[in-house]
């Protein structure tokens, strides 16, 4: 699965597990937990744990405040390498 590339090691996202990292890429993508752990090979329950956890530790409340920590977090690594 080929993600944007993004230096995660960054806060917050320093604090997701890999498997957390996983599920918040396919969140990210608008994907609806069912399909998400098709994709991975779990149960639909535990889509829901890591995308509560995920919102917790990064201090968001849904997947579009999501999306936005990651686009500002993108933006900001695009503009400190140019």
């Amino acid at each position: 699965m080929l993600e944007p590339s993004v230096n995660l090691s960054t806060n917050p996202f320093q604090q997701l597990t890999p498997r957390e990292t996983q599920v918040m890429w396919l969140v990210s993508k608008g994907m609806p937990n069912k399909l998400c752990a098709t994709k991975l090979g779990c149960s639909t329950r535990t889509i829901e744990v890591h995308r509560s956890r995920i919102f917790r530790k990064l201090k968001v409340r849904n997947a579009i405040e999501l999306v936005s920590l990651l686009q500002q977090t993108l933006m900001q690594q695009a503009s400190t390498t140019h």
